[in-house]
């Protein structure tokens, strides 16, 4: 079949139909479409970022173990 053909018989569908046949095309084209390679990302020192240790001052979690343990009790012992 053409692509020419294709889009007469496309016509021919009723709105919904063409709807229907559009959505399935595009579903068939992400499954058939081969991704992309992932680019390159570069390497970042996490010592170096703000988001570590943002919370090495709080007293509360030196022992975190705990923490977690005061918590649990907390949240899901009634």
């Amino acid at each position: 079949m053409t692509v020419a053909q294709l889009a007469r018989q496309l016509a021919t569908l009723p709105p919904e139909g063409q709807r229907e046949a559009l959505a399935f095309i595009d579903l068939l084209r992400k499954r058939f479409t081969q991704t992309a390679s992932p680019e390159r990302t570069r390497k970042i020192s996490l010592a170096r970022d703000p988001f570590i240790g943002m919370w090495s001052d709080r007293p509360e979690l030196k022992d975190s173990n705990k923490w977690v343990r005061a918590l649990r009790q907390r949240e899901w012992v009634s």
